[in-house]
């Protein structure tokens, strides 16, 4: 039995569904690029301050800083490994 032609049209594959060309190709691939370095250089400009804080938290919680040593409690991670664990 013949498909109606309002039916036949609606599972005809549209000419903008077709396999992406070469040139689709290389700006996927561009942007793929360009995804990936800014995500290596936002997750350096977050980690490096980052870094920084945990170093500056293990010299306080070590007490080597004298009177600016904050005290720990028993909720307060001794070092910046313990806190990594902790998460």
């Amino acid at each position: 039995m013949p498909k109606p032609a309002s039916m036949a049209a609606q599972t005809a594959v549209p000419a903008n569904a077709r396999a992406p060309s070469a040139q689709q190709a290389r700006r996927d691939q561009a942007f793929e690029d360009q995804k990936r370095s800014f995500l290596r250089m936002v997750s350096h400009e977050l980690r490096t301050p980052l870094n920084s804080i945990l170093g500056f938290s293990d010299i306080l919680a070590s007490g080597s800083t004298g009177r600016w040593a904050i005290p720990t409690t028993a909720n307060t991670p001794r070092s910046s490994a313990a806190a990594a664990r902790a998460c």
